[in-house]
């Protein structure tokens, strides 16, 4: 099976009338929902007709276990996660018709605390598969197409991170520096870099040791992040859209900002 990716695209107001009658006119966005409406009625209707089997026990079949990467079909309202999808379960109780699953998609994304790649996964399409943590809900099995192996257990810490910062309100550690730091800058970019979405609990920033210490949401060791402040004046708010464009910018303004962070703050260039 090759499931259908549902993908949002601009849809140009039709022109009245046209230069050759015999032409179709083109989709006008009211075409493009009454569509969109027939897809998800579909998807809705197949999955309505779905029979479900138990156990002696009363519980449902097949069970699945926790990273077990499965084919769905989404039938959202409005915003919600919509067309046929790859998804990761989270957790499945046996005797609940519903389960959790994470919906994954093989468009690149730009990564966040909650969106992240897990690379190429064997059986799935060939590019990068990316987990969407912050659209992780509960769908009916009846959704569940079909079976496609199992994600690697080292992701788990990763997106338990995720959830913690998508739906328990913990900070990461990049929004620790960024907004808790005054105008100072990690020492060491690379090593932040890997640990910017950690989510953190703030128990102090002493600015005259620039030490930031902080302990992970769930853990009592409190670790510490090295800052540098700038040699320059240079504002809390130049401060922050250098942070937003070392790691959320495009390829150019990447470099312009690793080079303007190299002068301000390392005393290069």
């Amino acid at each position: 099976m090759n499931p259908m990716t549902l993908t949002d695209q601009a849809v140009e107001p039709s022109e009245i009338g046209s230069a050759n009658p015999a032409d179709p006119l083109p989709l006008t966005i009211f075409d493009r929902i009454g569509t969109d409406l027939q897809v998800k009625l579909r998807l809705f209707s197949e999955c309505e007709q779905v029979e479900l089997s138990r156990n002696r026990k009363g519980q449902y079949l097949p069970h699945f276990e926790r990273r077990d990467i499965v084919h769905c079909k989404f039938s959202g309202v409005g915003s919600e996660y919509s067309g046929e999808h790859y998804a990761v379960v989270w957790e499945d109780n046996p005797y609940f018709e519903d389960i959790t699953v994470i919906p994954a998609t093989s468009q690149r994304k730009l990564e966040f605390p909650n969106v992240f790649s897990v690379g190429r996964i064997r059986g799935l399409p060939d590019r990068e598969t990316t987990l969407l943590v912050s659209n992780m809900t509960r769908i009916s099995r009846k959704r569940i197409t079909s079976y496609h192996g199992k994600l690697h257990p080292a992701w788990e810490s990763r997106i338990n991170q995720a959830i913690a910062v998508s739906f328990e309100n913990e900070m990461t550690l990049e929004s620790l520096v960024r907004d808790r730091c005054s105008n100072a800058m990690p020492e060491n970019l690379a090593l932040f870099a890997g640990l910017r979405f950690r989510p953190s609990r703030l128990i102090g920033f002493d600015p005259h040791t620039l030490d930031l210490s902080y302990r992970l949401w769930n853990d009592v060791r409190t670790l510490h992040l090295p800052l540098l402040k700038p040699l320059v004046p240079f504002s809390i708010k130049k401060k922050k859209a250098l942070l937003k464009d070392l790691f959320y910018g495009n390829e150019t303004e990447k470099r312009a900002a690793l080079s303007l962070y190299e002068q301000i703050y390392l005393g290069l260039g």
